[in-house]
């Protein structure tokens, strides 16, 4: 009995991580700002950047779980300055996250927007997205639902279907593979004082949806090592090949001549984003602001 509670502690925490993952990670068809400034120097960047913080009490208790949008000041090849912020997305959060998020993004010439869909394709606002269910049954907003994607000024930065298809059978990746890999992210996570699952089983069990929220976000607060073990060494067709993707979009909008733009993806992507825009892009880092995407109070 002990040894099948524990198992199916086990494949609920699993179910869980893999749900992190992907709110963090993948967008697929099927509240006050705090700001502050990001030091200058390129060295300043040897600490991973933060895209997910988690704000507690004076008693520890988690209050929100916020969101990043970083500025980076970069050139064009005519010598003039483009800034491009990366702007950390959670698939479903509050409304007023969301409505925040529109008003965000008229500031821009272009946003680029992540979606797993054929080419150009523009969400209905309104319309239920894949999350939905979840959303509901955390008393949360989705994405899809409240982000107005119709605006002229967004632009399809993601792969096909197709391509996803593609890039996952020349890596060998599977979903299998995946869970494996979120057993190991999941038992180190634990180990070093993660939610335990009790929590989460309680939460479940009782259908406390305030503490299934505090649960969730404990677990995406610290979910950088779950991505990174899904990563891997030669990254993933997740995270990493859709960021390709997203950057070239990026360049060929930059050779349009736009010179504010905004990126806006799952805050998964964006430690490997981050890297590839200093290390390969020439962009540095110029500022940081958060948004709260769950207030837990």
């Amino acid at each position: 009995m002990r040894r099948s509670l524990l198992y199916l502690l086990r494949q609920i925490r699993l179910l869980m991580l893999l749900l992190v993952a992907l709110l963090l990670g993948g967008q697929r068809v099927l509240h006050a700002e705090q700001r502050e400034r990001a030091p200058a120097a390129p060295k300043a960047q040897s600490k991973k950047p933060q895209f997910v913080r988690l704000l507690r009490d004076e008693k520890g208790r988690p209050v929100a779980l916020q969101t990043a949008v970083v500025s980076y000041a970069g050139r064009n090849a005519r010598g003039e300055q483009v800034q491009v912020d990366l702007i950390g997305a959670i698939h479903i959060a509050d409304r007023a996250y969301y409505q925040n998020l529109n008003r965000l993004f008229d500031q821009y010439d272009v946003l680029l927007y992540e979606l797993v869909a054929p080419k150009g394709a523009q969400p209905q606002r309104g319309r239920a997205g894949l999350y939905a269910p979840i959303a509901r049954f955390l008393g949360l907003a989705d994405q899809i639902e409240v982000i107005d994607y119709e605006k002229r000024h967004f632009v399809h930065a993601d792969m096909s279907p197709e391509e996803f298809a593609a890039s996952m059978r020349k890596k060998k990746e599977s979903l299998l593979k995946m869970f494996f890999k979120l057993m190991g992210a999941s038992m180190a996570q634990q180990a070093a004082g993660g939610p335990s699952d009790a929590e989460l089983l309680i939460a479940l069990l009782r259908q406390d949806k305030k503490q299934l929220r505090r649960v969730l976000a404990e677990q995406m607060a610290a979910s950088q090592s779950i991505l990174r073990a899904l990563e891997g060494e030669q990254g993933s067709t997740l995270i990493s090949e859709r960021n390709k993707v997203a950057l070239k979009v990026m360049q060929e909008q930059i050779q349009k001549g736009h010179r504010k733009l905004g990126i806006f993806y799952g805050a998964g992507h964006l430690e490997d984003m981050d890297r590839r825009l200093r290390e390969q892009h020439g962009f540095r880092p110029i500022g940081r602001r958060w948004l709260t995407a769950w207030d837990l109070k």
